[in-house]
């Protein structure tokens, strides 16, 4: 998808970000829209984990970062060349880089709204890690980074996931009544309460019933031995408890069970594999975990070249 894009527009597009300095990446249509959607993406991962004690954002998240960027252009462009979505009208989209971290995703969503909601006071961003220039320099920043578009309908946003920000975001949204719509479940416990009114997923998070599902995949291939894994946090372990509950009555042992901690280091991941490798009776793998997870258990798995030695079942 991005081989597709105008180069000239994708070059206009990164020199913008050199020059404000605020945003790692970012991304904005240049046709002229009715309508305009804004996204969070965490194109970069965050600051302050474990192996990234820096402010700035790490390095280039590919699964749920470009991927998902590649996939929302591809989204806006089938709408847009469709004769029977939004006829005789155009969505636009702005794209902005979340680094899956709630202060910088906050930072950036203000950035779509701040021509309708702040269009008479003076905003200006600020660069990661916050750091305000000399005056003189600011002045400069300023006028090189001056938004003169007009004031664009901004109807909804997309993202952030609830772990980078979703509940500080739909708070700072709804002040403007725009929505805030959940694209996926990360493993994270939406909190109810502060989600209501503007904001919308469209992705179940129903800890039981996936939790059966999972159950009913075991029981379908007649695994009767399995090991557990699941991303340390409320709704993975509330869906392995279903999980657990469920197996019992149909004969299901459990090998062990293993918690990784969102912001796990590679250490600990080898560490996992090598514990479930110690039990070479288990061959199963269930496996209750936010997608970031997976991936860094597939990644090593292929690392210490045990390709095949399991079968990972996942939500």
């Amino acid at each position: 998808m991005m081989d597709m894009l105008p180069p000239l527009l994708l070059f206009v597009a990164l020199i913008a970000v050199e020059r404000c300095l605020s945003v790692r990446y970012y991304y904005k249509s240049t046709e002229k829209e009715d309508f305009l959607i804004g996204v969070l993406l965490p194109i970069h991962r965050p600051p302050y984990t474990n192996e990234n004690t820096s402010s700035s954002c790490g390095g280039i998240w590919e699964l749920p970062g470009i991927q998902r960027f590649e996939a929302a252009l591809q989204t806006v462009d089938d709408i847009n060349s469709s004769p029977d979505l939004l006829p005789n009208s155009t969505l636009g989209i702005q794209i902005r880089d979340s680094c899956q971290y709630a202060a910088i995703a906050l930072e950036q969503v203000s950035q779509m709204i701040k021509r309708s909601a702040w269009s008479k006071v003076e905003y200006r961003e600020e660069p990661h890690p916050y750091h305000r220039p000399p005056p003189d320099v600011n002045t400069v920043r300023a006028a090189r980074c001056e938004d003169s578009a007009p004031v664009k309908d901004l109807v909804a946003v997309v993202g952030p996931l609830l772990e980078g920000g979703a509940h500080d975001v739909h708070s700072l949204m709804s002040l403007f009544k725009i929505t805030v719509v959940g694209y996926a479940f990360d493993g994270q416990q939406p909190d109810s309460s502060s989600l209501q009114g503007y904001y919308v997923s469209v992705a179940p998070s129903n800890e039981s019933t996936q939790a059966r599902a999972m159950a009913d995949l075991v029981t379908y291939f007649n695994w009767t031995y399995v090991s557990t894994v699941f991303t340390n946090d409320a709704a993975n372990e509330a869906a392995l408890s279903e999980f657990m509950t469920v197996s019992k009555d149909r004969g299901i042992c459990m090998a062990q069970f293993l918690a990784l901690n969102p912001q796990a280091t590679n250490a600990e991941y080898y560490d996992a594999i090598a514990n479930l490798q110690s039990d070479q009776s288990s061959r199963v793998i269930v496996c209750f975990c936010a997608s970031v997870t997976i991936v860094r258990l597939l990644a090593v798995i292929r690392d210490t070249n045990i390709t095949g030695r399991f079968t990972l079942v996942v939500r």
